[in-house]
């Protein structure tokens, strides 16, 4: 049974603990396979496929450090970790973005209503002054109601 060389299985190992290299005699390539608690894991045979697209899939090919450039960009757990993190911080942007956005809506209507309730501001309310200030918490029609109606008694219909 051949030995992998120690410098690519020590940069294997670092990548992740749980990998191994091993040579399959029957098949006479080496192959890369995952420690799991409920037995090894098949990881790749290397083979040519594997670095070149249609490439054989029986052809053996020498253990070098091309392996772990291949195992960075196969890892999908990593990557799939990755995108988790980038969309949890695009969330987090977006929440932040949402909550100022409301806040500078809530305060163009709170100068709007001042803007509006102010006496010398406003000649309206000097002659009437039983404006009903519309609710800001809510968005039903009951809103668009009372501000028509607000219109229409400043209009003195």
């Amino acid at each position: 049974m051949l030995k992998p060389n120690a410098a690519i299985v020590k940069g294997i190992k670092a990548y992740d603990k749980g990998l191994s290299v091993k040579w399959n005699n029957e098949r006479h390539v080496w192959e890369i396979w995952y420690k799991r608690p409920s037995g090894n894991k098949l990881i790749t045979p290397i083979v040519e496929s594997i670095y070149v697209d249609g490439g054989d899939t029986d052809k053996f090919l020498p253990l070098d450090m091309r392996i772990l450039d291949w195992l960075y960009s196969a890892d999908t757990k990593r990557c799939k970790r990755w995108r988790w993190i980038n969309r949890q911080r695009y969330n987090e942007r977006l929440a932040k973005q949402n909550k100022r956005t409301a806040q500078k809506f809530e305060n163009i209507a709170r100068d709007n209503y001042n803007m509006i309730n102010h006496e010398m501001l406003n000649p309206f309310l000097i002659e009437k002054s039983d404006w009903v200030r519309p609710d800001m918490g809510t968005n039903k029609s009951r809103v668009m109601m009372r501000s028509g109606d607000n219109a229409r008694k400043a209009r003195g219909e």
